[in-house]
């Protein structure tokens, strides 16, 4: 098995690590793939499975990654399916950038990429807040005039 079938299918190793775990739930959500995922945390090409198992240290892509996933945990439920975010996360917003140009970002912003995920699940009528779209069970209290 090589490493990046270890990324994917060591499920005891997910268990007990956390790292692995949140970039597993990272790309699962977000549909991305190992390459975007290194681009997302700033690391080298080649290092997010020895970085996953501890082999490798870097604090900052650390940070980023507990930064992101705090941000997607929160938007989740709201997103489109996997299959579907590539295409919303490539799109331009109104300034021009898209989401994974955001994601990107060396001077990540949480509200930022918080703004990019709602607008997409907006656009999707995912959004709790959307009038346009069903809203899912017990997140949102309809309000009647």
């Amino acid at each position: 098995m090589n490493d990046l079938q270890w990324l994917y299918w060591d499920e005891d190793s997910a268990r007990v690590n956390p790292r692995k775990c949140r970039v597993m739930d990272v790309i699962r959500t977000l549909g991305l793939g190992p390459t975007q995922t290194e681009q997302t945390l700033l690391l080298q090409s080649g290092e997010l499975v020895p970085w996953c198992k501890g082999e490798l240290a870097n604090r900052y892509a650390a940070m980023r990654l507990v930064r992101i996933h705090r941000v997607v945990v929160r938007n989740r439920p709201h997103l489109p399916a996997r299959f579907q975010m590539g295409e919303w996360l490539s799109r331009p917003l109104l300034n021009g950038q898209s989401a994974f140009a955001v994601l990107c970002d060396p001077y990540f912003l949480e509200h930022r990429l918080e703004r990019a995920l709602l607008i997409i699940s907006r656009l999707t009528g995912q959004s709790p807040k959307s009038t346009t779209g069903k809203a899912i069970a017990a997140n949102v209290v309809l309000l009647t005039p």
